[in-house]
């Protein structure tokens, strides 16, 4: 299980690397679009890449409501966390 400070580190690097930004400027309360100036293609880039990241689809309404750098890592950690509960339970299962 990842912690929330691994997610955010791995968000950063992310960004980092898809939209050519320093560290300093991807912080918990920096606004995507405001801050960092994010426009559509750019959160169609970082959605493909949160997918690959969590190895599922996310939903387009959920996507559209992110506004901070906080929200993507909340969005990943419990995406995470959900799936690797979901795979401990099915595996428990599986042994009975």
């Amino acid at each position: 299980m990842l912690t929330r400070e691994e997610v955010f580190d791995r968000v950063r690097s992310t960004m980092q690397e898809l939209f050519d930004l320093g560290p300093e400027r991807i912080q918990m309360e920096t606004k995507l679009i405001e801050d960092l100036d994010l426009d559509s293609i750019d959160a169609i880039d970082l959605a493909a890449r949160l997918e690959e990241i969590t190895h599922q689809r996310l939903p387009e309404e959920t996507l559209r409501a992110l506004r901070t750098v906080q929200d993507v890592v909340t969005l990943i950690h419990g995406t995470l966390n959900n799936a690797e509960a979901s795979g401990a339970s099915d595996g428990a299962e599986a042994k009975e």
